[in-house]
């Protein structure tokens, strides 16, 4: 009973962010409405919003605001919860960053990225409709259509902090509470995946997600998966042409190179982080 409660959290904490996106919406609907002296109506503020039907100069606005909401919100509890309980207990484990896990986890960027990109490539040629609506929505965004400053807050830094407090963070966590490592890592993964709203980002979210839940569970915490997911969309934002060039002309080229690279890390991220002794201290901090 104990663990389905722990399960049920995990799917609170999914609805509460999708809450938290939509009361974003409406708060920046409700605020240009004011400040536009259009006057505010909510019931068709609402309506536009469930429609999708909102001004889309307004939509950096909403992603802003939902990041710096959604970090305000569950950094609190990932830190109540997850953080603060366990402070100052000792480690058997290294904590910090080296040369060689940057080096590893930029590797794993890569990968993520090479093998992300060939299954857009593919799932354009199998599902043309399903591919162009993906593109739509990526181009709503202003990634690789000039220099947006703000979208590029959003998608680099904002964006990825508050997804890897939700999924890696809270989700995952609760999750583990439950279930084994990798029932955890699968759900919040799946759950990552439905959040992308579209079955190309739903695939490739998957995929990544599967490989921070792996990065977070064996650095104890989101620091490094935070990291990763910082340098793969860093890497989508700055060199989407590099990576749409090489994954469109060699498919399965890219997917391979990815594979390796995501392996490679992986096993070189875990060999990092063994344990630095064989006995677990009393009071260790939980995954």
């Amino acid at each position: 009973m104990k663990k389905a409660a722990y399960i049920v959290r995990c799917i609170l904490v999914f609805i509460i962010m999708l809450l938290v996106q939509f009361g974003s919406l409406v708060l920046i609907c409700v605020l240009n409405s004011i400040l536009t002296g259009q006057g505010v109506n909510i019931a068709d503020i609402l309506s536009s919003s469930i429609k999708g039907a909102y001004d889309p100069s307004l939509r950096v606005y909403i992603f802003l605001a939902f990041a710096i909401i959604g970090i305000i919100v569950f950094g609190s509890w990932y830190r109540y919860r997850f953080i603060a309980p366990f402070k100052g207990m000792q480690r058997n484990y290294q904590s910090g960053f080296t040369l060689l896990t940057i080096l590893t986890l930029v590797i794993a960027a890569f990968g993520i990225q090479f093998v992300g990109d060939a299954i857009v490539s593919i799932m354009g040629r199998i599902a043309p409709a399903v591919s162009a609506n993906y593109q739509e929505m990526i181009a709503a965004t202003g990634i690789g259509q000039g220099f947006s400053p703000l979208m590029l807050l959003y998608v680099v830094v904002l964006g990825p902090i508050m997804e890897e407090l939700v999924f890696r963070g809270l989700i995952y966590r609760f999750a583990r509470l439950a279930l084994p490592f990798w029932g955890a890592n699968i759900l919040q993964a799946a759950l990552f995946a439905v959040y992308h709203g579209n079955i190309v980002q739903g695939i490739y979210a998957f995929i990544f997600g599967i490989v921070l839940g792996y990065i977070a569970h064996r650095g104890h915490g989101i620091r490094y998966s935070l990291f990763t997911h910082i340098a793969i969309n860093a890497l989508g934002w700055f060199f989407i042409g590099f990576f749409d060039t090489v994954t469109g002309s060699f498919t399965g080229l890219s997917i391979l190179i990815g594979i390796i690279l995501i392996v490679f890390s992986m096993f070189a991220f875990s060999v990092e982080f063994h344990p630095l002794h064989k006995t677990k201290p009393v009071g260790q901090r939980p995954e």
